[in-house]
């Protein structure tokens, strides 16, 4: 059996909540190409530091949810093991009552160091794995007598019957309440299948910054909705136009934190309001793929009438680091895409970062995930 389900990542760090969280992830890759980490070394100046200790981690994320056709992730999760001494390593993924060996890697010697691995949530013959708790069991053997040095397991916790989503506001296009104009607000639905810290942001209509901050806090597993006004965070009322929001969960008590994210686009528009001149130009990003992204993504755009198309990528400070496209397009669909690097070809580091296309007075965005 092929072993390609395991895949070298690094370690995801902790940020700050309050902020469009970035997570540099691990990436499906085939085989068992593991390099070891945080390995033992001699110091020139005193004694070699002291051998890790045998160890298993709990996957993380905990729960996920392999199915890539669910927005937001995470549809992989990640699991840290140590090697003490130089071993011959096993890892497998067993059924749910852990008769059944559903996917073996099994790698070549590996030296003393921590390593870390993803699993997509996949049986050997690539079918996705319902709903349950999945046992994963690591195996070190000694090398030339094969006796068993270390063995222990923890469960992977499947979970995509009812999974984290942010649902299109309704109405779309609405007007802020009090001013003459229908519908007046918008609903947002969203789920949350465990406790969480949720962040809920409207972003200006360039991406740039946050003009509303809708929800900031804990909150229970459940199905949830919150209004916007289509105001900003000081009661102020907000031009027409297309505006962001986003949707981030954190789970503190896990290392790799941001276990969701989301976005999507509401749509200002007053009747009463003086409206934006729009020369009939539109555009939509049909496909960003793939994303997450190590090497280069792909955007799949369509022009709805001629019009020039300028294509940025921001960070999330909102400072443009490229512009992939700035020329008269006609109407109809094309791609663009995109290789991790700024205008000067510098390549960026790994985290989360917006697309942005303008089509004459038309704007629109996308978020995309960089990993290492």
């Amino acid at each position: 059996m092929k072993a390609t389900i395991f895949a070298a990542g690094g370690r995801l760090a902790r940020l700050a909540p309050g902020s469009l969280r970035a997570i540099a992830a691990a990436s499906m890759i085939a085989g068992l190409a593991l390099a070891p980490r945080l390995a033992a070394v001699a110091c020139a100046d005193g004694p070699p530091p002291p051998p890790p200790e045998w160890g298993l981690t709990q996957s993380c994320p905990d729960p996920f949810c392999p199915d890539t056709t669910l927005a937001g992730g995470p549809h992989l999760t990640l699991i840290d093991y140590q090697l003490q001494q130089s071993s011959s390593v096993t890892l497998e993924v067993l059924s749910l009552d852990s008769a059944t060996v559903l996917r073996t890697a099994i790698g070549a010697t590996q030296a003393a160091g921590r390593y870390q691995v993803s699993f997509d949530g996949r049986d050997g013959t690539g079918a996705m794995l319902a709903d349950g708790d999945y046992p994963y069991r690591l195996t070190a053997r000694e090398v030339s007598t094969a006796a068993v040095l270390f063995e222990d397991m923890r469960v992977a916790r499947v979970r995509c019957g009812f999974w984290w989503s942010l649902g299109q506001n309704d109405p779309d296009a609405f007007c802020p309440a009090g001013v003459e104009g229908s519908p007046q607000g918008t609903s947002i639905f969203f789920r949350v299948p465990q406790t969480a810290e949720v962040h809920l942001e409207v972003w200006s209509r360039d991406s740039s910054h946050v003009v509303r901050t809708l929800v900031n806090g804990m909150l229970a597993a459940g199905q949830h909705v919150v209004s916007w006004d289509g105001r900003d965070d000081g009661g102020g009322d907000l031009a027409n136009g297309a505006y962001p929001y986003g949707m981030t969960a954190l789970d503190l008590g896990q290392s790799c934190v941001e276990v969701f994210h989301d976005a999507k686009v509401a749509t200002l528009a007053c009747a009463a309001a003086t409206p934006e001149p729009r020369p009939g130009a539109g555009a939509r990003i049909e496909a960003i793929r793939p994303n997450p992204f190590r090497d280069a993504a792909r955007f799949d755009l369509r022009v709805s009438s001629p019009a020039r198309v300028r294509i940025t990528i921001l960070d999330v400070s909102g400072r443009p680091v490229r512009v992939l496209l700035d020329e008269p397009r006609p109407a109809g669909a094309f791609s663009a895409s995109w290789d991790g690097r700024d205008d000067a070809g510098r390549r960026l580091p790994p985290g989360a970062y917006f697309l942005r296309v303008e089509a004459g007075a038309y704007r629109g965005a996308g978020r995309l995930l960089l990993l290492r």
